[in-house]
Order: structure tokens, then C-alpha cells, then sequence
């Protein structure tokens, strides 16, 4: 994108040609210059920023990957280990139950 260039040389014979002193006009367009300038500075962003944006989001976004698969495999730990506990107090209570029935019987 291009920004718009400011002539201050037009714009002092501009300001001149409607009664400003020279001072004046000069004054003028030269505080209108520098906070141009300042404006630009500070709101348009560069390649370089982009460039240095562009890298800060891979570095996060590689960041939320590797804590989604940790996320991924802890929750597979904690399903197996569930799985297993489940798994062994279903065969103690099957054990149990036999020992029920074979001391009623």
C-alpha cells in the first residue's frame, strides 16, 4: 500500500497564497509534517512487523499444539487407568460372588 506523499513546499506556497507569512506557512506545515509523520509511525505496519507478527503467532500456535497432545495423552493415561480399576473391581466382585454362592450353596 502506498501512502499519500506530503509536499511541503506545495503546501507552504498554499498557505503563502492565503495570507500566511512565510514563517508562518513554514511553521505551519512543519508541525502538520511531524505529526503526519508521527501517525504513520505508529498505526501502519511494516513488513517487518508483519514478518515479526507472522513468527510470534507460528511460535504460539506451535505452542497450543504440543499442549493439545500432551492434553491428548493424558487423557488416554487416565482412560486406561480408569479402564484398568474398572476392569479389577469387576473381577473382585465376580470373585466375590462366586465365594458367596459357593458358600451359601
Amino acid at each position: 500500500m502506498m501512502l499519500p506523499t506530503f509536499d511541503t513546499y506545495e503546501h507552504v506556497k498554499y498557505l503563502e497564497a492565503a495570507g500566511f507569512t512565510e514563517q508562518q506557512a513554514a511553521a505551519q506545515v512543519k508541525m502538520q509534517s511531524e505529526f503526519l509523520s508521527s501517525v504513520v509511525d505508529n498505526t501502519v505496519a511494516t513488513k517487518q512487523d508483519i514478518a515479526e507478527l507472522r513468527s510470534e503467532l507460528r511460535s504460539e500456535i506451535a505452542d497450543v499444539r504440543t499442549k493439545v497432545e500432551q492434553s491428548k495423552l493424558s487423557l488416554v493415561k487416565w482412560f486406561i487407568g480408569t479402564a484398568a480399576v474398572i476392569a479389577g473391581l469387576l473381577i473382585t466382585s465376580q470373585g466375590m460372588l462366586v465365594e458367596l454362592v459357593i458358600h451359601q450353596g
